[in-house]
């Protein structure tokens, strides 16, 4: 799913937020479009914006 996918968000809270980032970095490295989504109200906004394949 990952290999076929459009955009590959990264959602994190907190803590999880640093993961997060660390995860975007790596997939952004292996050529993945990538983006980490670390505060509470835009991962709301976000997700009501997924696409298929997102």
């Amino acid at each position: 799913m990952i290999n076929e996918a459009k955009r590959i968000f990264i959602y994190g809270i907190w803590s999880s937020g640093l993961v997060a980032q660390d995860l975007n970095y790596r997939m952004s490295r292996m050529g993945f479009i990538s983006e980490e989504i670390i505060d509470p109200h835009l991962t709301i906004l976000r997700s009501t914006l997924l696409q298929e394949r997102d």
